[in-house]
């Protein structure tokens, strides 16, 4: 079974309805998008880490659980 990660609290400054969930690639292809400006990378540049996303999005306040 694919692990999952649920967003379940974002900043106050967030307006997202939360909870929700990605499957591993699609999480860190959101993560990569959303905060790391994936849409201005080469084409062939190398994703994060789950590890590099989890602490990415701590460090802005989100709250995520794995399951």
């Amino acid at each position: 079974m694919p692990k999952l990660y649920t967003i379940t609290a974002v900043p106050s400054l967030c307006e997202d309805e939360v909870p929700y969930s990605y499957e591993e690639d699609g999480f860190i292809r959101w993560v990569d998008e959303v905060f790391m400006e994936g849409y201005k990378k080469e084409d062939d540049a190398p994703f994060p880490t789950v590890d590099e996303c989890l602490a990415l999005l701590d460090a802005q306040g989100y709250t995520v659980e794995t399951s």
